[in-house]
């Protein structure tokens, strides 16, 4: 029960990493397509 619940935590950080890290290049090329005149 105990690497179960290990298994899960690890999955959830993956997929917050995931989403961090999508929302922030996302953000960057926002960024970067705003200030390209």
């Amino acid at each position: 029960m105990n690497e179960r619940r290990t298994e899960t935590l690890v999955v959830t950080l993956v997929t917050v990493t995931n989403l961090l890290i999508a929302f922030f290049i996302s953000g960057v090329v926002i960024w970067a397509l705003g200030e390209d005149p």
